[in-house]
């Protein structure tokens, strides 16, 4: 019994994994990126980190986090892709090219989402505590209203 409180404490107090948090070190809130001032990349970046942060809380609430989320289940946030995907079709990339780049680049995102989802519960806070967390949900709330 020792064994497995002691193995419950140190995972409570682990780091996110090094990946993770590398990854999302590197990125900026949307509403940064996107509000007064911000650089305003193309809006393949916002697709696609609004469908990984839609497709992470869908995975976060599945028992089996992972799994790849389903084509239906990709349907909710579809049209975000879709945008993303032409976004790539129209600077040059070929369609297939573009499909795969953009779903290449979602899952990681959406796994780098989960993997906070994961750390703020085990810390004791809520599922969506932080800056990133924070700007994200509100700008992919803007653009999907």
């Amino acid at each position: 019994m020792m064994h497995r409180y002691a193995l419950v404490v140190l995972l409570s107090l682990s780091p996110l994994p090094l990946a993770a948090q590398e990854g999302l070190d590197s990125l900026v809130p949307l509403m940064e990126l996107y509000g007064p001032g911000g650089p305003a990349p193309e809006f393949d970046v916002a697709g696609i980190r609004c469908s990984a942060l839609y497709g992470a809380q869908q995975q976060y609430g599945r028992k089996d986090r992972a799994a790849r989320p389903s084509r239906a289940q990709m349907e909710a946030y579809q049209e975000n892709l879709d945008y993303a995907r032409q976004v790539r079709v129209n600077a040059g990339m070929g369609y297939d090219s573009a499909r795969v780049s953009v779903e290449n680049d979602l899952f990681p995102l959406m796994d780098m989402y989960v993997d906070v989802f994961e750390d703020n519960d085990r810390r004791g806070r809520r599922w969506n505590d932080g800056a990133l967390l924070q700007g994200d949900i509100d700008y992919c709330g803007i653009i999907n209203d």
